[in-house]
């Protein structure tokens, strides 16, 4: 899987971006469809206390998926997205299964 890691306004650290690549690449273990993941990192400038913002594209064969999550930290925010988009694949392959049965 290709992984595109972009921030508009600054360059991620690389821990960060590791900890991008590490966590994203987990999401191969619930399909063999995925071709690429576009993770993009900004900030909201608002009063509110949740102003990292983490939104992941997943491009799968046949559908595409997308997450977009706030937290406090970055980090929080891509574990959000990484766990919906799990759910999202574990969904996607139970109805496959059902196909199939059919």
């Amino acid at each position: 899987m290709k992984i595109i890691i972009q921030s508009p306004h600054n360059k991620p650290s690389e821990s960060l971006q590791r900890f991008i690549k590490e966590k994203v690449t987990k999401l191969e273990k619930y399909s063999d469809d995925i071709i690429a993941a576009d993770v993009t990192l900004h900030q909201e400038e608002k009063a509110n206390e949740e102003k990292q913002v983490c939104e992941i594209k997943l491009s799968i064969k046949g559908k595409d998926f997308f997450v977009k999550k706030k937290s406090r930290l970055f980090e929080d925010a891509i574990l959000k997205s990484v766990d919906v988009l799990k759910e999202k694949l574990n969904k996607r392959k139970d109805k496959k299964v059902a196909k199939r049965k059919k």
